[in-house]
């Protein structure tokens, strides 16, 4: 009994011991060595990697105002985006003055032809008997050569409209 009782003691002096030195031993960060007395970062030369250019962006704001006749149901402006550039609309808002009782819906088709294109429907408010509004977030991009239609029909050909869209965005400069 005494035999086992003096290992015991050994035991639990030697655990104090190495946990005493762990304790106190200050610990190195990875990439400075053992032992080192270097505390300065490592240096890395990083290669191969493509540099990330961010586009400068060039704001866009247009204001179109167009008619719609007697007779016509619907009103349309184009704006083509020009030669080397896109067009990256993200605002539209505008409104159109009808004859009393009509309604509006207005939509963005953007692209190439009727085929190539994509229609966007707007979401419009009656702010009153003859005006509605139009004003929302949009996203969307147009490369060189392609065209924005901005389009209004309305519920009855009778009569006159006046419409004005306002489209705001940025302009990417592409390489050819």
């Amino acid at each position: 009994m005494y035999i086992g009782r003096r290992a015991l003691i050994t035991v639990v002096f030697v655990l104090l011991v190495v946990a005493l030195v762990a304790f106190v031993t200050p610990t190195t960060t990875q990439g400075q060595g053992l032992g080192s007395v270097n505390q300065q970062p490592l240096n890395v030369n990083v290669v191969n990697t493509p540099t990330v250019r961010e586009q400068a962006k060039q704001p866009f704001n247009q204001t179109v105002q167009f008619s719609i006749g007697e007779g016509q149901d619907l009103g349309r402006a184009d704006l083509t985006v020009p030669s080397g550039m896109q067009l990256v609309v993200t605002y539209i808002s505008g409104d159109t003055t009808l004859t009393a009782g009509q309604t509006a819906r207005f939509s963005l088709r953007a692209g190439g032809s009727s085929s190539d294109s994509v229609l966007h429907k707007l979401v419009a408010d009656e702010v009153l008997p003859s005006l509605a509004t139009v004003n929302e977030p949009v996203q969307l991009h147009l490369n060189a050569g392609q065209t924005l239609s901005l389009l209004i029909r309305r519920s009855s050909s009778a009569g006159v409209g006046a419409s004005t869209f306002n489209v705001s965005g940025y302009l990417l400069s592409v390489s050819q």
